[in-house]
């Protein structure tokens, strides 16, 4: 996708600063765009094993690796309110659901 509109909404939305690892590690993501291109929402999404580090996930998480999860999901505080939100996180689990190392 693109790459700086996606590192610019997460600017905007979140106080955390991302590493280029970060994004090349992502699995999926879901920008929201304004007809004239403006990024108002994002989700994003990881697929990991136990390689992430058995110190934080829990083993009962473990035993299911691979595993997906959400890394990221935000809407502009103006566009918020209408549904966006979750309309971004329902997709962002199918694009998980539908990919088979998450299927168990």
């Amino acid at each position: 996708q693109d790459l700086p509109a996606l590192k610019k909404i997460h600017d905007e939305l979140l106080p955390v600063r991302y590493t280029d690892v970060f994004y090349q590690s992502l699995h999926s993501c879901i920008l929201a765009e304004l007809s004239n291109g403006t990024m108002i929402g994002v989700a994003t999404a990881k697929i990991t094993d136990e390689s992430l580090g058995q110190n934080i996930i829990p083993e009962q998480v473990l035993r299911y690796s691979p595993y997906g999860y959400i890394s990221t999901l935000g809407v502009l505080g103006d566009y918020r309110g209408n549904g966006l939100g979750s309309l971004l996180l329902q997709q962002i689990v199918c694009r998980l659901q539908v990919d088979p190392r998450c299927q168990d």
